[in-house]
């Protein structure tokens, strides 16, 4: 145990019990982890996982914060529209690429659900 310095590391998740449907990370490569033999990725999704969230969010490369909020913002509209946190996504990418300075995979491709 490393007590509360207010860090919260990837070991102290496995012992989380955590009452949510959706985490959204938004953070820069917050998808990444290292590849372990036998154990697949280590990454912040697996505590999370482990913990009980069955839906999460997360980016796999480095993202524009800008860029991130206008996308965040639609996806958030579109499950308070009644959509699944899939099609939200989807929807919220779409958009993105409907604007010719958003259309750039890089800037909407970096964002992946892990679940449903």
């Amino acid at each position: 145990n490393l007590g509360n310095d207010g860090i919260l590391y990837a070991g102290e998740m496995y012992n989380l019990t955590l009452n949510a449907n959706l985490m959204v990370i938004s953070a820069c490569e917050s998808g990444v982890g290292k590849l372990r033999t036998g154990e697949g990725i280590m990454a912040i999704t697996r505590g999370l996982i482990y913990s009980g969230i069955p839906n999460i969010i997360i980016s796999l490369w480095k993202v524009s914060d800008k860029y991130t909020s206008t996308m965040m913002i639609n996806f958030y509209t579109k499950i308070l529209e009644g959509n699944s946190y899939s099609n939200s996504l989807r929807k919220a990418k779409l958009k993105m690429i409907e604007d010719e300075k958003t259309s750039i995979p890089k800037i909407w491709g970096s964002f992946v659900l892990n679940g449903q």
